[in-house]
């Protein structure tokens, strides 16, 4: 009971860590918290300013520096790679994270869409199969399936 309550008052790194562990996204963001390193690795050799005279990356921090402004699509532009293969990682490091920056806000909304919809009852994959057989449905279950489509109806009409 105690730890029931506990889950319900997650917040912060807490409740992010929880939702990832539940809806499996856990390895995807370890999976790219690990690519984001490699990459900024790989920009640093191939992009210093030891390799190339275009590039103003002139240490590892550099090289993450300009990986985290690439990702999160600020680009402040103070730190630059130059030549093919930086450009080309860059690219790579962006679209990836795009992807996974942009998958997160979606995961938290369905989880807690989820949520919300057990808390009612109204597990929409359970709600979906009644609907499919109905003929095979006693009377009391078509009742209570009636008395949960009103309430969600006026439920609905209620925050019109």
């Amino acid at each position: 009971m105690e730890n029931e309550k506990k889950k319900k008052h997650l917040s912060g790194l807490r409740l992010f860590y929880h939702v990832m562990k539940e809806t499996h996204m856990l390895p995807v963001i370890i999976g790219f918290i690990v690519y984001f390193f490699i990459m900024s690795t790989i920009i640093y050799f191939t992009s210093n300013s030891h390799v190339s005279d275009h590039s103003n990356i002139n240490n590892y921090g550099d090289a993450l520096w300009f990986s985290f402004a690439s990702v999160f699509t600020i680009g402040y532009g103070d730190v630059t790679v130059s030549g093919v293969l930086g450009r080309i990682l860059t690219v790579l490091l962006v679209i990836y994270g795009v992807f996974v920056i942009a998958l997160i806000p979606s995961v938290f909304l369905t989880y807690y869409q989820e949520k919300m919809q057990a808390k009612m009852g109204l597990n929409s994959n359970e709600f979906l199969d009644k609907f499919e057989h109905l003929e095979d449905l006693s009377k009391e279950e078509l009742k209570n399936l009636s008395t949960k489509l009103m309430a969600l109806r006026k439920k609905r009409d209620s925050k019109k």
